[in-house]
């Protein structure tokens, strides 16, 4: 292992030498940079064809789950471009110009080329070896960005990644919706929560709740592009949350969805929905803390010991005590 640590340190420490000895071969660099760069682009644009559409056919039975069919393509062009793509790209020619820069070089071992370009006293590392690594480190990626731009970038994202979770972090200690309840065992995030978990949990069908039942027909009305909240939907959500015109909002809230439909994948889609658009008008509305104000879709089925024992519509659940 440190033989072949040593032997990568001299190749590494002779190329950057010879990169900056006369005489500059500025053609084998030219001629490397076409090789290595657009020469690998029909494999890179092949094979990010197939994986995109392999990403949409497993994505796509999902987002429609829930309704969510027109961010299909966001979706995908987010997940491809900035996540998987770079990834993608780099191991494809980084396999296509390894294997290819040592086939060629293998073969002109063998066909005595190198050792016909050291008879005419011609330093063949410098000939052969270092265009190409100049040639594969200069050579931009696929977004046309360079390595000393793709290190910066790697760093910057790295620091986000270092502030997101720094952030994180102090969610986890200070708010209860992403938080939860610490137990025995540790902790739950009520996004994880499946709706019968939710349903078992005391902190949220405690009877020191505060529970406001609006039915869906009082709140939704027939859109464009679905339902949407209604005007007199609007002014409920107002009422209940307000006296004299102040807001009575003393904890963080849980907005339960309710859909009385006969299939269960569109009671959950339904019920997500709206509580989806209560949620954004509430946060809009009273200028709310998003990380106070989550979510649950329970389909038609309330906990059990609440007021109701079936319901369409919304619950707006004020959670005491957390």
């Amino acid at each position: 292992m440190f033989e072949t640590a040593g032997e990568v340190s001299v190749f590494g420490f002779q190329a950057v030498t010879d990169l900056f000895r006369r005489p500059f071969e500025g053609q084998q660099i030219r001629q490397q940079l076409a090789e290595i760069g657009s020469k690998s682009l029909p494999l890179v644009v092949a094979s990010g064809f197939a994986l995109g559409a392999v990403l949409t056919l497993h994505t796509r039975s999902t987002l429609v789950t829930f309704g969510a069919t027109a961010w299909i393509p966001t979706v995908q062009a987010l997940a491809f471009f900035l996540e998987i793509g770079p990834l993608v790209t780099g191991l494809l020619v980084a396999g296509r110009v390894g294997s290819g820069i040592g086939a060629v070089l293998s073969n002109m071992r063998a066909t005595e080329q190198i050792d016909a370009i050291e008879s005419l006293s011609i330093d063949s590392f410098k000939f052969l070896v270092v265009p190409r690594i100049v040639a594969d480190i200069v050579k931009p990626d696929s977004q046309g960005m360079r390595a000393g731009t793709n290190i910066r970038e790697s760093l910057t994202n790295a620091n986000t990644a270092s502030s997101n979770l720094a952030d994180a972090t102090e969610a986890l200690k200070h708010n209860f919706l992403t938080r939860g309840f610490f137990k025995k065992r540790g902790y739950y995030n009520l996004a994880e929560m499946s709706p019968e978990e939710y349903r078992k949990e005391r902190a949220f069908t405690n009877s020191a709740n505060r529970r406001v039942w609006l039915s869906g027909s009082a709140l939704f009305q027939k859109g464009s592009n679905g339902e949407e909240l209604s005007p007199a939907g609007k002014e409920l959500l107002n009422a209940a949350l307000t006296v004299n015109g102040d807001p009575t909002i003393t904890g963080p809230i849980v907005i339960e969805g309710y859909w009385n439909g006969n299939v269960p994948a569109e009671q959950l889609r339904f019920s997500r929905s709206r509580a989806a658009l209560v949620r954004q008008y509430l946060q809009a509305r009273f200028q709310l803390d998003p990380r106070d104000l989550g979510i649950v879709p329970l389909k038609n089925l309330p906990p059990k010991g609440v007021q109701h024992a079936a319901w369409d519509g919304i619950c707006i659940v004020v959670l005491k005590g957390a």
